[in-house]
């Protein structure tokens, strides 16, 4: 058998999740019945929490509103409904001498996977499919509009990341609701850049002015400058925390202990299987939150451009409107005629009134608009090198000094004993002679050998004390025998 084509392998998954009727009721005749009936029942029959309504109850509601919907819109359009004599008469008796119509509706989005029955000892209830819930929850925002609040979006990627790096072991999932919240972010951009171009087509489209200035008031200025639009052009917009976000991205993809502790809690919390895993998945879901808000100055360009070209257009007709004056091009037209009807000659003079043409217009021509200023670019600035003081480039220079020298490191420590055990393998704390002060600063730690660093030079050297004191010129200390480790000790 020859395998199925790589289109059809990726969009199986979405067609093995939704029952394959699902769409029925929505294609058929009393499509807009359906899509309200169904929205219906989303908004008030289920949507109480934890009370599951009975089959009776649901029937009941249907019929409602089929005869409400009916008194309103008119009678629903007869359509045929496959039904075996078995399943007709089991709805005869269900219907128990009421109206069939209400069961068979009922019976209809049971079928095409919208509704489910269950039984509950002897009650049987009823509940919408996972699956319908969710179509019709996005449904409904298609309808009512998906608006957001930007600044509470933007906030809510920078306070998820920040949660993550002051508690990583106990709230890594604020990494996923972050990449959540910005890639939920960047699609409601680009549906908002979609729907001002949907817009722009339908403002031009319009041939009355009435009907264009409508248009433009109620689609473009309510529901895209003030809903959305407008808060992006403010001066303290949103997009001010960008780069906070952006280098809080950066912050944690640079700290590798930072990003271990949040794959272990990844793998713990059960978010993925392994530690390298966890932290491929990290780093993958901060790439797109870095890439959001990295990109996102083009898509804001869109959108103004769009913008533009609508406001253009609308001060366009309105500047030609003002010139219109009320009839003056008719009066100019009709008098041209007349005169040309007559048998002046070319050169004669004609004794006309002055207001047969208004040149000045009732209202100019910026009054009502002002262009909107491109943006400038930046311009390019002298940078003036002050040159450093020399005594004060001397200060810093001895601190770096001062700062390397008081600076203990392992290092520092094995090359000290190198020297003074010199081919031995043990030796006192008086014995060791201290010349130089470099040699003092690592002769006072030497009894925390054990317990510096990790224990790493521990490992290679043993501090034993004596019970007895000793001095030199430096230093009135408890004795001490500072020997070799022999490997496997």
């Amino acid at each position: 058998m020859p395998s199925a084509p790589k289109n059809d392998r990726l969009a199986m998954p979405l067609f093995d999740k939704i029952p394959e009727k699902i769409f029925r009721p929505l294609a058929a005749g009393n499509r807009r019945f359906y899509a309200d009936l169904l929205l219906h029942l989303y908004d008030h029959t289920f949507a109480a929490i934890g009370d599951t309504p009975r089959k009776t109850d649901v029937i009941a509601e249907i019929g409602d509103f089929m005869d409400q919907y009916s008194r309103e819109h008119g009678p629903l359009v007869a359509e045929e409904v496959d039904l075996s004599p078995q399943e007709f008469r089991r709805l005869q008796r269900e219907a128990e001498g009421q109206d069939t119509e209400r069961y068979r509706t009922f019976n209809y989005l049971t079928d095409s996977g919208w509704l489910v029955e269950m039984r509950d000892r002897f009650r049987k209830l009823v509940d919408l499919a996972p699956e319908g819930r969710l179509l019709l929850r996005e449904f409904q925002k298609i309808i009512t509009g998906d608006t957001r609040s930007y600044g509470g979006a933007v906030l809510n990627v920078l306070g998820q990341l920040d949660a993550a790096v002051a508690h990583p072991d106990d709230r890594s999932e604020c990494i996923f609701n972050a990449w959540a919240y910005a890639r939920d972010f960047s699609h409601h951009l680009r549906t908002i850049a979609a729907q001002m171009r949907r817009v722009e087509e339908h403002v031009l489209a319009q041939e009355g002015l009435r009907a264009l200035f409508c248009t433009f008031f109620d689609e473009f200025v309510s529901k895209m400058l003030i809903a959305d639009y407008k808060t992006l052009k403010t001066k303290n917009n949103p997009f001010r925390f960008r780069h906070q976000i952006i280098e809080r991205v950066g912050d944690i993809e640079s700290d590798a202990l930072l990003t271990s502790r949040l794959g272990h809690a990844y793998v713990r919390e059960g978010r993925a299987g392994d530690i390298a895993d966890a932290e491929a998945r990290i780093r993958r879901e901060l790439q797109d939150v870095y890439h959001v808000f990295d990109t996102i100055d083009r898509q804001l360009d869109v959108i103004g451009e769009t913008q533009i070209r609508i406001e253009r257009k609308i001060h366009t007709i309105v500047r030609y409107m003002d010139r219109h004056d009320g009839g003056a091009i008719d009066r100019a037209t009709r008098a041209i005629r007349n005169l040309g009807a007559t048998s002046l000659p070319l050169d004669a003079e004609v004794v006309m009134d002055p207001n047969i043409l208004l040149l000045a217009p009732l209202l100019g021509g910026d009054i009502l608009y002002t262009q909107r200023q491109s943006r400038r670019e930046i311009e390019r600035s002298r940078y003036r090198e002050v040159p450093m003081d020399p005594a004060l480039e001397a200060f810093r220079q001895a601190k770096l000094e001062y700062a390397r020298r008081v600076a203990v490191s392992p290092q520092r420590v094995r090359d000290f004993l190198a020297k003074v055990l010199a081919g031995r393998d043990s030796i006192l704390g008086s014995e060791i002679e201290v010349i130089t002060v470099d040699d003092f600063i690592v002769f006072q730690r030497l009894r925390d050998v054990p317990f510096m660093f990790d224990g790493t030079v521990g490992q290679q050297y043993s501090v034993t004390p004596l019970g007895s004191r000793a001095a030199n010129e430096w230093l009135d200390f408890p004795d001490f025998q500072i020997a070799r480790v022999r490997k496997g000790a």
